[in-house]
């Protein structure tokens, strides 16, 4: 899968449901906070970490250079 938001905003429409304005309006940590809640949901035993201050700058810049 390429990066970029197009992508991300896909993953929302498909996994949670969300009409594309929604999907569009949502930030990377709204993405983020729904994974892990779908997570939770299911079972899973790990939720998902919080990004680091550097991973974030790097998705950050991905996302910027889409």
């Amino acid at each position: 899968m390429s990066g970029g938001v197009g992508p991300a905003m896909g993953l929302g429409c498909a996994l949670f449901g969300w009409p594309p304005e929604a999907a569009w309006a949502a930030t990377p940590r709204d993405l983020l906070l729904a994974l892990a809640a779908r997570a939770a949901l299911s079972g899973a035993r790990r939720p998902v970490a919080p990004l680091r201050a550097q991973e974030f700058a790097a998705l950050k810049a991905r996302l910027d250079h889409a």
